[in-house]
C-alpha cells in the first residue's frame, strides 16, 4: 500500500479535482503493479466494468465477496441440486475509507466454466454492504486467463481459451457489466453436485 499511499497524498499535495471512479483508475494504472505483484502481495482489485469508467477498490486477503440481500436473491433461482452452503471463516478487507470484517464465506455452485465451479465469496452481512453484488476478482480472471470484449456489437462475451468457455455478459439497468452465472446444463448440476461440501456451520 505504500504506493498507494504515496500517490494519494500527491493527489492531494496538487489539488486535483476528479470524480472519484476516475481518479482510482488513474492511480492504479500510473502503479507499476502487474498480475504477478498483485497476487502474491495478497491484495486484490475489484474491477467493475460501467458503461463510462472502471471503478477501483483494494481488498486485502481475498478475491470474491457478496451481500447478503443479493445472496439471498441468487438462492431462488438456484437449482434444488446445488445448494449453498456456508462456512466459518474471518477475513478483513479494507479500502481507502475503512476496515470491514466477515465471519462467514458462501460456497456458491456457479455455471462458469466448461463444467461449473464452486465460488467461494466473503459474505457481507452488515446492513450498509448487504447489497454488494457478486464481485468477480482481476486475479479469478487471471486464473482463467479470460479475455473481456467490451464490443456490443458482438455480444460483450468473457472468453476463456485457456479453459474452453465463453460467456455472453451484458449491461445490467445501473451500467454495470454483468456476467451470468447460473446458466447450468444437466451435465453441470451432476457435476457439481459431487462436489459440494457435505457439511454446513449454520
Amino acid at each position: 500500500m505504500t504506493r498507494w499511499d504515496t500517490a494519494e497524498r500527491k493527489v492531494r499535495e496538487h489539488d486535483v479535482k476528479l470524480p472519484a471512479d476516475f481518479l482510482g483508475f488513474l492511480m492504479v494504472n500510473a502503479l507499476p503493479l502487474d498480475s504477478e505483484k498483485i497476487t502474491r502481495s495478497g491484495r486484490q482489485f475489484f474491477i467493475v466494468f460501467t458503461c463510462k469508467n472502471v471503478i477501483i477498490q483494494d481488498v486485502q486477503l481475498f478475491t470474491l465477496a457478496i451481500g447478503l440481500n443479493t445472496l439471498n436473491l441468487l438462492q431462488r433461482s438456484q437449482p434444488s441440486e446445488l445448494p449453498i452452503i456456508f462456512c466459518k471463516e474471518l477475513h478483513q478487507f479494507r479500502n481507502v475509507h475503512q476496515v470491514s470484517c466477515t465471519a462467514r464465506l458462501a460456497c456458491i455452485p456457479s455455471s462458469l466454466g466448461p463444467r461449473g465451479c464452486i465460488l467461494r465469496p466473503a459474505l457481507f452481512e452488515e446492513h450498509s454492504s448487504a447489497d454488494t453484488p457478486l464481485l468477480l476478482s482481476l486475479p479469478f480472471l487471471l486464473h482463467c486467463k479470460a479475455t473481456l470484449c467490451l464490443d456490443k456489437q458482438r455480444g460483450l462475451p468473457l472468453v476463456s481459451q485457456h479453459l474452453g468457455f465463453s460467456v455472453p455478459c451484458h449491461l445490467g439497468p445501473t451500467g454495470a457489466l454483468r456476467i451470468p452465472s447460473q446458466k447450468f446444463t444437466s451435465d453441470m448440476i451432476s457435476f457439481l453436485s459431487q462436489r459440494i461440501p457435505k457439511t454446513s456451520d449454520e
